[in-house]
């Protein structure tokens, strides 16, 4: 980042090296051109009769790097004392009229230059905004390092299992999966718990969509990702998109104040299934799987680089058999597990709850509750989010939203009987200033060679100064407000830097 600034003010010194030249030499031309006019204003005879005056008047106010534009023929200024009055006459106008036709064309050359000094301006004043948002990353991302270090120092050992305790949590998920969904055939193509994103066109023709729908639709979600089709579809597709949301959108200070909720509350890990011998109902093992879950959360978000964060995190949700000891099938069942209790936790504690005949259900492994919306709206206050369920329905959809729509977003696909996850995919704040800052750089570097084409090309950005200042405004609030995602703002920090250099 020190480079970064360095980098910007010897920029600055560059621009201030053109400008202060130019701006006072344009003072002196046009003082010197004033009085110039005022003299030729007046007779011819007045003129003659004063000619040493108004040369010697404009040469001395005139820079001495454009006196040469009016006395570089000094000689041939010296009319022969012998010549007839008329041919001193007409001499005397057509060197006048030269030295008008090039101080003409200087002034022409002074105003381009006056154009560049302008833009160079509005460039720079871009350029600050920009900076802004450069140090406002630079303070994130000092506070996470911070809040991580002051975490991992006091609290990280807090939530790590011992291999003992591992092993217990990972044989009661592994029970449950034997005597549920390992049960049924399922071709392998559809048993990842969570699969790759499709575009526009699949989802399209997944929910057999007529063509104005799927337009009307592209504005809230535009692809999606199939989860799979269990009694669980609803807490899959919500869990992996909340997870989500802590682990790439969240700073870590946001992050650890959801982990020490959940740890304050003693959120319980109870599972029943239709198979009354199958069950976890005991409040030891309910803890640490509790705390197994939280640690291996814990263990996603430490990984510094984000993209490899993501594909891990798709890794471990998405299996359905142990690969490893961190791929091992069970954050799945956790998450499922953890989901449907926090569930049961926020309608406990609503308004609502005898408004839901079978909430028992939140509790029983792959069985659905009839009162899905309610709990959703309870969700959403209480993780405080914004969630927005679409139905489909005959080649057509409605949608409903729950929670406050300027927090972070969930979208729930829903058609009779299975949930997948919904996702809109389009340019963010982020890509938009990272696309103005790369043309502002790609044109300063023109400006400082004088070319051509910046004239010509560079206008457009410069009425867009703006709409930049509106990007940089809400970027910089998002920030502050901690509500700019984690992945815009290390994208925002490798982009504006690599463009910097």
């Amino acid at each position: 980042m020190d480079s970064l600034i360095v980098s910007f003010y010897a920029f600055i010194k560059e621009i201030t090296l053109i400008i202060l030249p130019i701006t006072t030499m344009l003072a002196i031309i046009t003082f010197g051109m004033q009085l110039y006019t005022y003299f030729k204003k007046n007779s011819q005879k007045e003129l003659n009769a004063q000619k040493d005056l108004q040369g010697d008047a404009v040469l001395n106010i005139i820079a001495d790097e454009y006196k040469p534009l009016i006395n570089n023929q000094d000689d041939e200024q010296k009319i022969d004392q012998n010549e007839s009055k008329g041919s001193k006459k007409d001499g005397k106008e057509i060197h006048l009229q030269d030295i008008d036709e090039k101080i003409s064309k200087e002034i022409i050359s002074i105003n381009e230059k006056l154009k560049i000094i302008d833009k160079l301006r509005d460039c720079k004043s871009m350029n600050d905004q920009i900076e802004n948002i450069k140090i406002s990353i630079q303070q994130y991302e000092d506070k996470y390092k911070e809040d991580f270090q002051t975490f991992h120092n006091n609290s990280y050992a807090l939530y790590q299992n011992n291999e003992e305790n591992q092993k217990k949590v990972r044989d009661a998920i592994f029970q449950i999966y034997e005597q549920t969904n390992k049960q049924r055939l399922v071709q392998d193509q559809y048993k990842l718990y969570v699969r790759q994103v499709q575009e526009k066109s699949d989802l399209k023709k997944n929910y057999n969509l007529t063509v104005q729908s799927a337009n009307q639709l592209a504005s809230y979600c535009n692809a999606f990702r199939e989860v799979r089709g269990d009694g669980n579809c609803f807490y899959t597709a919500f869990g992996f998109q909340f997870l989500s949301i802590l682990l790439f959108h969240y700073s870590f200070d946001q992050f650890c104040q959801f982990i020490e909720k959940i740890k304050k509350i003693e959120l319980p890990m109870k599972i029943f299934t239709e198979q009354l011998d199958l069950k976890i109902d005991d409040k030891e093992i309910e803890k640490l799987m509790l705390q197994d879950f939280l640690f291996r959360l814990i263990r996603l978000k430490s990984i510094e680089d984000i993209c490899a964060r993501q594909e891990s995190f798709l890794e471990q949700f998405a299996a359905y058999e142990q690969n490893s000891n961190e791929v091992d099938s069970c954050l799945y069942g956790l998450s499922t597990i953890f989901f449907r209790n926090y569930s049961n936790y926020v309608i406990e504690n609503s308004e609502v709850k005898d408004a839901i005949d079978d909430k028992i259900n939140l509790l029983v492994w792959e069985m659905e509750c009839n009162n899905n919306e309610l709990v959703i709206s309870e969700l959403a206050k209480g993780l405080d989010i914004f969630v927005q369920l679409i139905f489909f329905k005959d080649s057509n959809f409605n949608k409903r939203e729950y929670g406050n729509k300027y927090k972070q977003k969930i979208i729930l696909l829903i058609k009779p009987g299975h949930y997948n996850i919904g996702l809109l995919k389009g340019e963010t704040l982020s890509d938009k200033l990272i696309q103005k800052n790369n043309a502002i750089q790609n044109e300063s570097k023109t400006i400082i060679q004088l070319s051509k084409d910046y004239q010509e090309n560079y206008q457009q950005s410069i009425q867009e100064s703006s709409n930049l200042k509106f990007i940089v405004t809400n970027l910089l609030d998002q920030l502050q407000k901690g509500q700019l995602p984690e992945t815009e703002v290390v994208k925002l920090k490798k982009e504006l830097s690599e463009n910097q250099h």
